[in-house]
C-alpha cells in the first residue's frame, strides 16, 4: 500500500478544522485538491473518513480512529522539524569536544566561556584525554572534534586538520635544585642541565615525544626518572625540589609557587603546534560547525589575550 505523508497531512488539517475550506487555506491549496486527496486516502484504506451533516463535514468512526494515530505522529514530526530549525539558528544543540587536560585548562577555557556567553542553550561536553586518544575518538565518531597537539600522523588518518596556535615548552626548576648540581640558572646549557633529575609526562603524550626527539637531535642522553600523568603533577614535583620539569609554558600562568622558575638555555626548544581535528567524512551539526569557526576566529584575532 503506497500511502503518502502529504495525504495524512491533508487529512489531519481537514479533521482538525472539520472543514475542507479551512484545511485548504491552511495548506495553501484549493478545496478541490483537499477533496481529491481525501478520496485517494479513503480508497487506499478502503474506508470512509468523513461524511456530510448538512453543510458541515464530520469524522466517521474510522476517521476518528485514524485521527487518534495521525495526530501524535504529525505533532512529533512538527516537533522534530522545529528542533532542527532551532539547531540551525543555534538555539539548541550539543557539542562533544575532546582535548587534553592541559589544552582544556590553559587554552580552551577562555574560548568556552566566550562561546557559552553567546550561545547559552548549546550544551558543551569536554572529553579529557591525551591528544592521540582524542584524535582516535574523532576517527571513531565518538566526539565531534578535538583540539590536539599536532603530529604528522594526523595527515594520514581520516581527519581534517586546521592549525590553531603554537605553544612554548620550557624547563623549570627551583634555584635550590640547580645549586645542588653546581649550576647557575643564567649560565646553564642543555648538556649541563641533563645532570639533573628529569620529570616529564608519560611516553604516550605528544609533549613527551617532542622532548624525546629534541634530546635525540641534540645528542643529549637524558632519560626521565619521574613520569607524571599530568602537567600539574610535574609542577608540584619540581616545586618541592625533586628535579627539573619539562612543561608547556602556558601552564605556568596559573602557578602560584614563585620559587619555580623557567630555566633559559641557549638551545632553541621546539614549540608545540596545536590543531583542530575533525572527521573528514562526517557532517558537522550547526552547533559544531559554529564552534569550530568561533574557535579559529578566537585565536586568529587574539581574543584569547
Amino acid at each position: 500500500m503506497n500511502l503518502q505523508y502529504e495525504w495524512y497531512k491533508v487529512f489531519y488539517a481537514a479533521a482538525i478544522h472539520l472543514s475542507y475550506t479551512k484545511a485548504a487555506a491552511e495548506l495553501f491549496v484549493t478545496q478541490s485538491a483537499v477533496s481529491q486527496t481525501i478520496r485517494l486516502l479513503e480508497d487506499a484504506l478502503e474506508v470512509k473518513l468523513f461524511y456530510k451533516d448538512g453543510r458541515r463535514v464530520k469524522l466517521t468512526r474510522e476517521g476518528e480512529i485514524l485521527l487518534e494515530h495521525v495526530e501524535p505522529a504529525i505533532r512529533l514530526l512538527d516537533k522534530g522539524a522545529a528542533t532542527l530549525r532551532d539547531m540551525n539558528q543555534l538555539h539548541s544543540g550539543s557539542i562533544r569536544l575532546g582535548a587534553s587536560d592541559t589544552i582544556s585548562r590553559f587554552l580552551l577555557l577562555p574560548y568556552i566561556k566566550s562561546f557559552h556567553e553567546k550561545h547559552p542553550l548549546i550544551r558543551i561536553t569536554i572529553n579529557n584525554r591525551p591528544s592521540p586518544i582524542s584524535s582516535e575518538l574523532v576517527q571513531k565518531g565518538e566526539i565531534d572534534f578535538a583540539v590536539v597537539n599536532y603530529e604528522a600522523t594526523l595527515e594520514t588518518q581520516r581527519l581534517t586538520v586546521y592549525p590553531l596556535t603554537e605553544t612554548e615548552n620550557v624547563f623549570v626548576a627551583t634555584d635550590a635544585v640547580l645549586e645542588a648540581y653546581g649550576l647557575k640558572r643564567e649560565k646553564v646549557t642543555l648538556k649541563k642541565l641533563s645532570r639533573c633529575t628529569l620529570i616529564t609526562l608519560e611516553p604516550k603524550s605528544t609533549t613527551r615525544r617532542l622532548l624525546d626527539r629534541f634530546l635525540a637531535e641534540k645528542k643529549v642522553p637524558w632519560l626521565p626518572e619521574f613520569e607524571g600523568g599530568s602537567v600539574e603533577l610535574i609542577l608540584e614535583m619540581a616545586s618541592i625540589g625533586i628535579g627539573v620539569g619539562f612543561v608547556p609554558k602556558m601552564a605556568l600562568s596559573k602557578w602560584a609557587d614563585q620559587n619555580l622558575k623557567v630555566i633559559p638555555i641557549p638551545e632553541k626548544i621546539p614549540t608545540t603546534s596545536v590543531y583542530i581535528v575533525k572527521h573528514s567524512q562526517m557532517p558537522l551539526t550547526p552547533a559544531t560547525a559554529s564552534a569550530i569557526e568561533a574557535l579559529r576566529l578566537f585565536y586568529s584575532t587574539g581574543s584569547n589575550d
